[in-house]
């Protein structure tokens, strides 16, 4: 199975690493994306991390599943890059993997991919997007 874990600046840094780290352990291919301007992304506590590759270096069309994890500025610019949202998208049209933890539920959300499904225990998708449980 190949994951593309997308990071942006502001990303939480255990909901992104700690992830990432299992889903490597489990033998599974994880690809890091940066969706910013360098490979070097800057964690919501100034921790910097290097991505495997930059968002223009794929057209993700091989991957099985992404990944998005939260953090309150790392969601925010991860919702702004318009190349991340027609891949999102993509993915929901052809029914692959969509996994998002914490904040980032709100970018589905954001582009009506929730609507009709069940808040997994997270109370910051309490919102207009999520249906009544």
């Amino acid at each position: 199975m190949k994951i593309y874990a997308y990071l942006a600046d502001g990303f939480e840094t255990v909901e992104a690493l700690g992830v990432i780290d299992i889903l490597r352990r489990a033998k599974l291919d994880v690809v890091t994306v940066s969706v910013g301007t360098s490979k070097s992304v800057m964690t919501s506590h100034n921790i910097e991390v290097k991505a495997d590759i930059m968002f223009d270096e794929s057209d993700y069309t091989d991957g099985d599943m992404i990944f998005l994890p939260g953090g309150g500025n790392g969601t925010k610019n991860l919702l702004a890059h318009e190349g991340l949202k027609k891949v999102i998208l993509d993915y929901y049209d052809r029914d692959k993997y969509i996994a998002a933890i914490c904040a980032a539920p709100s970018i589905l959300g954001h582009y009506g991919l929730l609507k009709g499904k069940k808040d997994r225990k997270s109370t910051r998708l309490n919102s207009s997007h999520m249906s009544e449980s």
